[in-house]
C-alpha cells in the first residue's frame, strides 16, 4: 500500500503539512510539530526557529488542494526549505573520477550567489470523480522564493539554470535527464519556460508523460508539474494551474488548514465498495497519549495485499491499519490460509466485545505458530469487529509465513484493554457529517 509521509529528502528539508489536514509553519527540525493555535496564528511556540521570511512567501504562493477537482489528495511530498547554499562538495564544481574538477553549472553558480528558500506540494489523483475532466495522474507545485528581482529573473533567463531549479524542486517525482526544453510557454508573470519529459515517475508509474512550466514573478520564481497522462492533458493541466498559482503570486496568502482537507475525498471514494469505519482525523490511544493522524484510505487497485474480498485500508499515523470487507468477502477470505490464520489462529484465545453496532472478536495469540501451546500468557492481540455492511480486522497479518508478525505498534498490541478501546472508537463515516 503507498504511504503517504515520507521523511525529508535532505537535513535542510522542513515538514509543510500534517495529514490531518493542517498546514504546518515552517519551523525547525527539532520542533516541527507546533500547536495549531499557533500554526494558524503565524507564531511559533518558545524554542522554535521562526520561519524565514523568504519561507513564508513560498508557502504562502504554492497552488492549493482546493484548487483541483475532486479526486486529488495531498501526495504525502510537501515540506518546505530554509535558504538553501551549496554544499562544500558544490563549490566551485564537482571532482570526477579522473581527480579534474568540473565547472560549476549555473545551477552551482546561482546558489553559490543566492539564498533560495522553497515550499512544494504534491497532489495525486486517488480517483477521477463523475462529472470531472481528464486530468493529470500527479500535480506538483512548488515556489522557489529569492533574495531579489534580478535573481529571480537571473533564474528564467537561463534555459538550463531554469530547468534545474525546477527539477530539484521536483526530484521526488521525476528525474532530470527526462526534462527537454520545448517552445510556446504559456503566457504567465514576467517570463516562462515549458519543459516537456518522458520520464516521469510517481510510486508504480514510470516513464510516463510529463510536463513541468516555470515562471517568476517579482522575487518568486514558480512552477506546476502535471505528470501521469498523455501529454496533450499534461500540458493543458500545466498551462490551467499555473495561471491559478500565478494569482498567488500576485496576491500571496496563508495556506488555510481547510483548503488542505482531504480527508472526505479519501473517505468518499466511490471505489472503497464498503460502508466506512474509521476512527475520527485523530485517534489517542490512552489518555493523556499523543494523538495519531489519519493517514489515508486505499482502495482495493491501491493495496499492495489486497487479499481474497478485502476492499480498503486505512491508516493512521504509520503505526494503526483497518482493513475493511463486505460481509462475503470476509466469509470467502476466512476460507483462505491466510484467513484461517486470523479465525483460528494456533493456540489463541478470544473474548467477544458488545459494541453499539455489532460485535467484536479480540485475539490474543503468540505471534508464530508452535507445536504445543506456551504456559505463559500470549502477547499478541488483534480483532475482527462485525459492523452493518461490513468486517473491520485490526492488527492482522496478512502474510502466510508461520511466523508473521502484527502490523500494530506496541500501544495498540500489549493488552486487552488496548485493543477494546480502538475497537468501542470506531464510527460510521458519513458524507457532509462532520467528525
Amino acid at each position: 500500500m503507498r504511504r503517504a509521509c515520507r521523511s525529508p529528502a535532505s537535513a535542510y528539508t522542513r515538514e509543510a503539512v500534517k495529514r490531518s489536514g493542517q498546514i504546518v509553519v515552517v519551523a525547525a527540525l527539532a520542533a516541527l510539530l507546533l500547536a495549531l493555535g499557533a500554526v494558524l496564528a503565524g507564531a511559533p511556540q518558545a524554542g522554535a526557529e521562526p520561519p524565514a521570511p523568504t519561507e513564508r512567501q513560498a508557502l504562502d504562493s504554492v497552488l492549493r488542494l482546493v484548487e483541483l477537482p475532486t479526486g486529488y489528495v495531498l501526495g504525502g511530498h510537501d515540506f518546505c526549505e530554509a535558504p538553501r547554499r551549496p554544499s562544500e562538495e558544490e563549490r566551485g564544481g564537482v571532482i570526477v573520477e579522473s581527480g579534474e574538477r568540473k565547472p560549476p553549472t549555473p545551477y552551482d553558480a546561482f546558489l553559490e550567489h543566492t539564498a533560495t528558500s522553497s515550499c512544494v506540494f504534491a497532489y495525486e489523483r486517488l480517483y477521477r470523480a463523475a462529472g470531472t475532466p481528464a486530468g493529470p495522474a500527479v500535480v506538483v507545485s512548488f515556489t522557489l522564493a529569492t533574495p531579489s528581482v534580478e535573481a529571480a529573473t537571473e533564474a528564467l533567463a537561463d534555459g538550463r539554470l531554469s530547468m534545474e531549479l525546477g527539477t530539484d524542486a521536483v526530484a521526488d517525482a521525476t528525474v532530470e535527464r527526462g526534462f527537454r526544453a520545448a517552445g510556446s510557454p504559456p503566457a504567465l508573470g514576467e517570463g516562462s519556460r515549458r519543459f516537456p519529459t518522458n520520464q516521469f515517475y510517481w510510486d508504480e508509474l514510470a516513464k510516463t508523460p510529463g510536463t513541468m512550466v516555470i515562471w517568476h514573478q517579482g522575487k518568486l520564481v514558480a512552477g506546476i508539474l502535471a505528470g501521469g497522462s498523455k501529454p496533450a492533458v499534461n500540458d493543458a493541466a500545466a498551462n490551467r494551474y499555473g495561471a491559478l498559482q500565478q494569482k498567488l503570486l500576485e496576491a500571496p496568502r496563508p495556506y488555510d488548514e481547510a483548503e488542505s482537507e482531504d480527508i472526505p475525498t479519501f473517505l468518499g471514494n466511490p471505489n472503497l465498495g464498503v460502508p466506512v469505519y474509521w476512527l475520527g482525523k485523530e485517534f489517542t490511544p490512552v489518555h493523556g497519549s499523543e494523538a495519531i493522524p489519519f493517514l489515508r484510505a486505499d482502495d482495493r487497485e491501491h493495496l499492495t495485499h489486497p487479499g481474497a474480498g478485502r476492499q480498503m485500508s486505512m491508516e493512521y499515523g504509520n503505526e494503526l491499519y483497518l482493513d475493511s470487507w463486505t460481509p462475503a468477502g470476509w466469509r470467502r477470505f476466512s476460507r483462505t490460509e491466510v484467513g484461517r490464520r486470523q479465525t483460528s489462529p494456533h493456540c489463541a484465545r478470544s473474548r467477544t466485545l458488545k459494541v453499539p453496532e455489532g460485535h467484536a472478536i479480540i485475539y490474543t495469540a503468540y505471534g508464530k505458530d508452535r507445536v504445543t501451546c506456551p504456559r505463559f500468557e500470549p502477547h499478541q492481540f488483534f480483532a475482527v469487529v462485525f459492523l452493518p455492511g461490513a468486517v473491520v480486522a485490526i492488527g492482522e497479518s496478512l502474510c502466510t509465513a508461520s511466523d508473521c508478525e502484527s502490523n500494530l505498534a506496541p500501544q495498540f498490541n500489549n493488552s486487552f484493554a488496548a485493543m477494546a478501546a480502538v475497537v468501542r472508537s470506531l464510527r460510521r463515516w458519513r458524507p457532509g457529517g462532520g467528525e
